[in-house]
């Protein structure tokens, strides 16, 4: 957190990893290029108080 003279500011970074694998495996010529696929994501937020 840093205090401002007029605000708190808070900045925040949020990281997610899937761990299951989340491809339907099926025979079409999209899956089959792939062993597996799961799910990623970050966040960067910023608050202000």
């Amino acid at each position: 957190d840093f205090y401002l003279e007029y605000f708190k500011f808070s900045p925040q970074i949020k990281l997610s990893h899937g761990i299951f694998n989340v491809l339907n495996k099926e025979n079409t010529i999209y899956t089959k290029s792939f062993n597996q696929l799961r799910t990623n994501g970050w966040m960067l937020s910023f608050t202000f108080e």
